[in-house]
């Protein structure tokens, strides 16, 4: 009789058929700015994935969906930031109407 119960426990279970699973995280090309960014503004890869959205959930993405999809821009970020204050720096330093700059962009 136990045998009968259990059989019909294993059927039930087995008969259950599950979906493909969650379709995979795809980031945007505003994310993938936003992450550059972030770690070039220092924040850690836990804050950053915190506030990095994924638009199916809601929520923030894990830490580890953050470093397979957004590989080169944690990579990249510190330089690209770094690049662009520089490049912002020399421009107002060249234009007259900003001579504060010049003094920055010499130190």
């Amino acid at each position: 009789m136990k045998t009968k119960k259990k059989a019909k426990k294993k059927a039930a279970k087995t008969s259950i058929k599950k979906g493909p699973g969650r379709k995979p995280f795809k980031p945007t090309a505003d994310q993938r700015l936003q992450v550059k960014t972030l770690v070039g503004l220092g924040l850690t890869y836990i804050e950053i994935a915190s506030v990095t959205i994924n638009p199916k959930t809601k929520k923030g993405i894990a830490l580890d969906t953050l470093q397979k999809h957004f590989r080169e821009e944690l990579d990249s970020g510190m330089g690209y930031v770094k690049s662009r204050v520089a490049s912002s720096l020399v421009r107002k330093a060249l234009n007259d109407d900003h001579p504060q700059s010049a003094i920055c962009a010499m130190f």
